[in-house]
C-alpha cells in the first residue's frame, strides 16, 4: 500500500511540473498588445477663398500630416502649399507615421464670359429698346455689337465695361446685341495667349404692322376694289379688324365713286398693340384711248407752214428734220381738232398724240408723214 501511494504522489508531481512548464511556454511565446497609429486629420485652407476672378490666383495650403501629396491638376506637388488658377476640384493625400488620409476642395477661377439683353420680347412699333452687352470681369478682350432693321447708334464702350443703347423701334424685325470675348481655357494659357471664345446674342421682335394691300390702286370710277389687311393674306395675326366706313372683318369690298384714302385699325392677338393703316385709292373718269384721226396742211402759222390735227388726247407732238420739235398740252381728255405749226423742210415728220386722266394713266398713238419742202 505503501509504494502505490508512493508512485501516485510522484505521478502528481509530474503532471504538475509537466503544466508549469506548459504555462511557462505561453507566456513567453503570448504577442505583445500593440496599438495602430491613427490616420491623420489633413485639412485644406485656401487664400484669399475658394473663389476668385482671373487673374486671380487661389494659394492652398495643406496642414495635419507629414507629408503631403496633391492631385495631378495641383500638379502633382508634395509641397504643403500649392498655388492654382484654374476651376476644379482639388486633393491632397496627407501620411503620418505610414497612415494617409485624403482631403478634397473644390476652387472656382472665374474665367469670365459675355452676356447680352434685348428688354421685353413683345413690345409694339415705336416702344422704346433697350439693348445691352458686353462682359464679366476676367474676359481678357472683347467686341459688342448692335443691330436691327434701321440705324442704331452703337458705342463705344470701354473695356470690360457694357456697351447699351436705347433707340426707339420704328421699323419691324429684329434689334440685336451680340457679345464676342477671348478668355483663358487652361491652367497653361495666359492673357497673350489665350484661345478660349465666349460669345452671348440676344434678340427682341419687333412684329410687323398692318400692310394695307388693294387688288388695284388705281380704278375707274364705280369699279369694286377688294381691300385687303392683313399682311400676307395668310396668316390670322390681328383681330378687331375696324375701317373707316364703319366695316368690320379682313377683307372688304368697296365701290368708289371718287379718289379717297381708307384706313382700317386692328389688334395685334401677339402683343394687344393697335396698329392703323391707310391706304388711297385713285377713282377716274375712264380713260379714253388716244387716237389720230386727220392729218392735212392748213394755212401757213406766221414762216412755217402748218398742219391740222383732229384727234383724241391732251398732248399733241410733232417732230421733224433738223431737229424740229414743236408740242401743245390740253387740259382735260378730250377729242379736239388742233393746228400746230411744221417745219419747212422737207421729210418724214412724227405726229404723236397722248392721252393722259386726272390719276395718272396714259396711252398714246403715232403717225408719220411725209412733207414737201418750200
Amino acid at each position: 500500500m505503501t509504494l502505490i501511494l508512493q508512485r501516485n504522489f510522484l505521478l502528481l508531481v509530474t503532471i504538475l511540473l509537466i503544466a508549469g512548464k506548459a504555462m511557462a511556454s505561453d507566456k513567453h511565446n503570448a504577442p505583445e498588445n500593440h496599438r495602430k497609429p491613427a490616420p491623420p486629420t489633413v485639412t485644406i485652407t485656401a487664400y484669399p477663398g475658394t473663389s476668385v476672378t482671373w487673374p486671380g490666383l487661389v494659394t492652398l495650403v495643406a496642414s495635419g500630416a507629414d507629408s503631403y501629396l496633391w492631385s495631378e491638376n495641383a500638379g502633382s506637388s508634395t509641397s504643403a502649399t500649392v498655388v492654382v488658377n484654374f476651376s476644379g476640384n482639388y486633393s491632397v493625400t496627407g501620411t503620418t507615421n505610414g497612415e494617409s488620409a485624403t482631403e478634397y476642395i473644390y476652387i472656382i477661377v472665374d474665367r469670365g464670359g459675355t452676356y447680352a439683353s434685348a428688354g421685353s420680347s413683345t413690345p409694339c412699333v415705336g416702344a422704346s429698346v433697350t439693348l445691352s452687352a458686353g462682359a464679366n470681369p476676367g474676359v481678357v478682350s472683347y467686341t459688342v455689337a448692335f443691330s436691327g432693321p434701321g440705324p442704331i447708334p452703337i458705342p463705344n464702350p470701354a473695356p470690360n465695361m457694357p456697351g447699351m443703347v436705347e433707340l426707339i423701334a420704328l421699323k419691324p424685325g429684329y434689334y440685336m446685341a451680340d457679345a464676342s470675348a477671348t478668355v483663358v481655357n487652361s491652367s497653361t494659357e495666359t492673357a497673350a495667349t489665350a484661345t478660349g471664345r465666349s460669345s452671348s446674342s440676344a434678340s427682341i421682335y419687333i412684329r410687323p404692322v398692318l400692310s394695307l394691300t388693294a387688288t388695284e390702286l388705281i380704278v375707274d370710277k364705280g369699279t369694286s376694289v377688294t381691300l385687303n389687311a392683313d399682311r400676307d393674306n395668310v396668316d390670322n395675326d390681328f383681330t378687331n379688324y375696324s375701317w373707316d366706313g364703319g366695316q368690320t372683318g379682313k377683307t372688304i369690298v368697296i365701290t368708289p365713286t371718287e379718289s379717297m384714302i381708307y384706313s382700317v385699325t386692328a389688334v395685334d392677338i401677339y402683343n394687344g398693340c393697335t396698329f392703323s393703316e391707310s391706304i388711297r385709292i385713285l377713282a377716274c373718269d375712264p380713260l379714253l384711248a388716244a387716237q389720230i384721226g386727220s392729218v392735212s396742211l392748213a394755212p401757213p402759222i406766221g414762216n412755217q407752214r402748218s398742219l391740222q390735227l383732229t384727234g383724241v388726247g391732251t398732248t399733241y407732238v410733232v417732230t421733224g428734220p433738223g431737229g424740229y420739235v414743236f408740242s401743245q398740252v390740253f387740259r382735260g381728255q378730250a377729242s379736239r381738232t388742233v393746228t400746230i405749226p411744221a417745219g419747212n423742210l422737207a421729210g418724214t415728220y412724227t405726229v404723236t398724240v397722248s392721252n393722259q386722266d386726272a390719276c395718272g394713266r396714259s396711252d398714246s398713238a403715232t403717225r408719220t408723214i411725209e412733207l414737201p419742202g418750200i
